[in-house]
């Protein structure tokens, strides 16, 4: 994961939508298994199945055809295959499923309530296993259209009393599947984004807890320029003595919100102690670091809870030098205290007072 994958501005979870949902769940496992079983089930089938023996040989082939790609299919899943070539062998295994359900159901009485039967099977199938959102949506078309164009061939009609039933049955059956398993994985989605927000996010001001601060600062490409600023609250034991600790807790919140609506929105910012955090921002300049430094400390000085004072350090450099820029900039956070605090001090220079 890179670092701008959870940056200082933490994303909503997702909404349920449908293009979302196949991204949630993994199906290639569910597509693999699904189909290396489906071979040898339909391979047992052929032999108890009269259809076989009473009409042609047709059926028989065909079923044949659909047990070595199902086979192929479920062997496939576990080469390094694009999603569009898994999407296409997914659509042609389908289109014989559909291929083999028109000629079983074709001229027999009761064909529309065997096709209603097999496309409710094979479209389930279709929609959880399917490896992205447009190819569940194709094979369920191909799954309700080839057989009615097949039935409509052998009948000589568009659209037989038969095909309409099938039609009318199965289709908003299939819509309404698709749309559910689409919903259920969204939520899902949902429920793991925020999961992973509050795994690596402190509850209290929205920024990065330490450790995950430091995992994701490893991520950082080590020839591009970071700018380090390291900032404390000033007399925060104080405030919380005079104030109590939920006013305290309303400051780092508020504190919190500055840092995430004031970085850049790649910047990585972390909570490393009670009242003390750090920003790194990759491609900031040195004096970019500094005018954010300043804007973080004017905006401390209006917080509608309590007015307080920060002490700022700044590091700039390349992000291989991280390690040593964390420390200057940590340096110079302690410089600005020992200075007289509300104060910007940048890594080997005087620390000076910044007025309003």
């Amino acid at each position: 994961m890179s670092a701008a994958a959870i940056p200082a501005h933490p994303p909503a979870p997702p909404s349920p939508s449908l293009a979302a949902a196949w991204r949630a769940v993994d199906r290639l496992p569910v597509l693999r298994w699904v189909a290396l079983l489906g071979a040898p089930t339909l391979l047992a089938s052929i032999a108890w199945d009269p259809a076989t023996g009473v009409q042609s040989a047709a059926p028989l082939w065909l079923s044949l055809l659909l047990v070595a790609t199902l086979a192929l299919m479920g062997a496939a899943t576990w080469l390094p295959m694009s999603p569009r070539a898994l999407a296409a062998a997914f659509l042609a295994t389908i289109t014989l499923v559909a291929l083999r359900n028109s000629v079983y159901t074709a001229g027999v009485v009761l064909g529309p309530y065997l096709l209603v039967l097999q496309l409710a099977c094979a479209g389930t199938f279709a929609v959880l296993a399917a490896p992205t959102l447009s190819t569940s949506v194709a094979a369920a078309g191909l799954l309700v259209t080839v057989p009615l164009v097949y039935w409509a061939a052998v009948d000589r009609t568009l659209l037989t009393p038969n095909s309409a039933l099938a039609l009318a049955v199965v289709g908003p059956g299939l819509l309404a599947l698709t749309w559910r398993v689409a919903w259920w994985h969204a939520v899902a989605q949902r429920a793991h984004a925020a999961a992973l927000h509050r795994a690596d996010a402190d509850g209290l001001t929205g920024v990065l807890k330490r450790r995950s601060f430091f995992e994701k600062l490893d991520a950082l490409a080590p020839d591009r320029a970071v700018g380090v600023v390291s900032l404390d609250v000033d007399l925060f034991k104080h405030l919380n003595d005079e104030y109590g600790h939920l006013t305290g807790d309303r400051v780092l919140s508020e504190l919190g919100e500055l840092l995430r609506t004031s970085a850049p929105p790649d910047a990585l910012i972390g909570r490393l102690g009670g009242e003390e955090f750090t920003l790194v921002c990759p491609g900031l300049t040195p004096d970019d670091a500094h005018r954010l430094a300043k804007r973080l400390r004017h905006g401390a000085t209006r917080f509608p809870t309590v007015a307080i004072t920060l002490s700022l350090g700044v590091a700039s450099g390349p992000a291989a030098d991280l390690p040593q820029l964390l420390r200057d900039a940590d340096s110079a956070l302690y410089a600005a205290k020992r200075a007289g605090r509300n104060r910007v001090h940048v890594a080997g220079t005087v620390a000076l007072r910044l007025l309003p």
